[in-house]
């Protein structure tokens, strides 16, 4: 998915492509280059003080850990803390409210995990975090999303304490930027393909949760408890009968017996039931 994005949101002014005839052509982008700090603004965090925490309505004040809570793996759509007008005014607050914009640390540990979120409602951020506000009359939210995906902001980060870079930083980054209409193709087909991604993690994850707490048949082994390594030069016996139709079953390098030597300690979750019938059937 990576080098896809990359492919697509990185294109390379007059680069030379073969055709399937003739010689080959110079195809020229549109995409016209400039500073993100041309097509939008980014703004740091405040601090939020723990007395203030732990409030359950009005408007979400996003932290870093915010990103895990389940729904926001692309947007940002809830939070573990909301602040009320009062909180707002007392502490003279400014909530973003130039949206849509895409949301990530900046400061400590979590600059190395390169997460962004977009988010489309006025909120609050502390001060290990940033925002990056889209101009609307020159970026579709979508492809933003997806854009800032192939952008490295670990590469600002700068030597100290803790890893950390500025608005400054931000805004200083070159970038491709295609016409609207264009943007919001691509937008749609990377979301598409993000929501995707987000459903099938989520049935990973329940599935996961269900074997540990009893209540499905899965349950995470070993490979090497399940598979025996046969050498094809041996004979075949009722041993390794059942270990090779486990293997003939899972066609693939994850199976493959050079691969279960070397990672003896690989996981993974298998259905007694499934085992149980590839077994019978041979």
């Amino acid at each position: 998915m990576a080098v896809m994005r990359s492919i697509c949101l990185k294109p390379q002014p007059n680069r030379k492509f073969w055709k399937s005839r003739g010689k080959p052509r110079l195809f020229r982008f549109s995409w016209e280059q400039r500073k993100l700090g041309d097509v939008g603004k980014a703004r740091s965090g405040v601090g939020f003080p723990d007395s203030e925490q732990g409030g359950t309505t009005g408007t979400p004040f996003f932290k870093v850990s915010d990103m895990n809570l389940d729904g926001n793996e692309n947007e940002m759509t809830a939070a573990n803390n909301y602040v009320t007008a009062a909180q707002i005014a007392a502490h003279r607050w400014s909530p973003i409210e130039e949206l849509p914009a895409i949301f990530f640390a900046k400061v400590g540990a979590a600059v190395m995990l390169n997460r962004k979120r977009l988010c489309r409602f006025p909120f609050l951020l502390d001060n290990k975090t940033m925002a990056y506000s889209l101009n609307n009359t020159k970026w579709n939210a979508d492809f933003a999303k997806a854009l800032f995906e192939t952008v490295n902001l670990t590469s600002l980060v700068q030597v100290g304490a803790l890893p950390s870079y500025n608005a400054g930083d931000i805004e200083a980054m070159e970038i491709l930027l295609p016409s609207l209409s264009e943007q919001s193709q691509i937008g749609a087909f990377f979301k598409k393909i993000d929501n995707l991604i987000t459903l099938h993690h989520r049935t990973a994850s329940s599935i996961a949760n269900k074997s540990v707490d009893g209540t499905h048949p899965w349950e995470q082994r070993k490979v090497g408890e399940l598979l025996i390594e046969r050498n094809e030069q041996a004979p075949m016996s009722e041993e390794y009968r059942s270990s090779s139709a486990l293997i003939e079953k899972r066609d693939d390098a994850f199976f493959h017996a050079d691969h279960i030597r070397r990672h003896t300690d690989t996981g993974f979750f298998v259905c007694h039931q499934c085992v149980e019938q590839v077994l019978r059937d041979g």
